[in-house]
């Protein structure tokens, strides 16, 4: 997996920045993410990537106005877009979870992961009723959500406020559209909050694929909106880099 990760950060790179495949060279920015730095010290290409149970996941961002590396190693963050993406497979872990549910309670359950959510998060899926898999289906987005914004913050599951950010009216991507109410808020857009203000500047989507994974990206920065993702297989990406490369 970390292999095709790498293959793909590439591979994303050459098609955005327009470099062959030897130009590019990855490195590691202030917060540790992966970059690309061209010669200039730009950074034109954003991205962010995750994998799971054999799919890799890139979303990624070509800047017009590339950022660029200060004199005093600051970066022009305002010319540049933050992004996050994560990928849950819910069928990888099901059978442990229902185990864990089973053996020891849902509420049980939602306290194992507390520590990393909001409080108010917890209260909602502590007062779900339904089957084991509608209720780990809410569970899993809640993650996969959480998870991706914070990865677009460049910081990590440790974050100290993480119990200060807040997915309001969280659900499956099966259940965003409906009727208003029902548990987890079915039918309301997703809000999200950070110490007690609304986020209106960061663009979310949770989506399902191949019935197998949920996807969720998270873009802030300007104008951007999420796009739709390309399907690319590995095969197909090795043979552009043989191509680049004159093999």
């Amino acid at each position: 997996m970390a292999l095709g990760s790498h293959l793909l950060k590439r591979y994303a790179v050459c098609l955005l920045a327009d470099v062959s495949w030897d130009e590019v060279a990855l490195t590691r920015g202030h917060d540790t993410k992966p970059i690309y730095r061209a010669g200039d010290g730009s950074e034109p290409v954003s991205f962010n990537v995750s994998h799971q149970a054999g799919l890799v996941v890139l979303v990624a961002s070509a800047s017009a106005s590339p950022v660029k590396q200060q004199q005093n190693g600051d970066e022009e963050k305002e010319k540049k877009a933050d992004l996050g993406v994560d990928i849950v497979c819910p069928s990888e872990r099901r059978l442990r979870d229902r185990e864990l549910i089973r053996s020891q309670g849902w509420s049980a359950f939602v306290d194992m992961h507390a520590d990393v959510l909001c409080p108010d998060e917890v209260a909602v899926l502590h007062s779900m009723a339904g089957d084991e898999d509608r209720l780990l289906r809410y569970f899993y987005a809640l993650w996969c959500l959480r998870e991706a914004y914070v990865k677009m913050t460049g910081e990590a599951l440790l974050a100290p406020w993480l119990p200060e950010l807040e997915m309001r009216w969280f659900c499956p991507p099966e259940e965003q559209e409906g009727e208003e109410g029902g548990d987890g808020g079915r039918g309301r857009n997703l809000e999200i909050w950070f110490r007690g203000g609304r986020v209106v500047d960061v663009h979310v989507r949770l989506v399902d694929y191949m019935d197998e994974y949920m996807i969720c990206t998270a873009v802030r920065g300007g104008d951007l909106h999420i796009g739709e993702y390309d399907v690319v297989d590995v095969r197909d990406v090795i043979a552009f880099a043989e191509r680049s490369k004159g093999w």
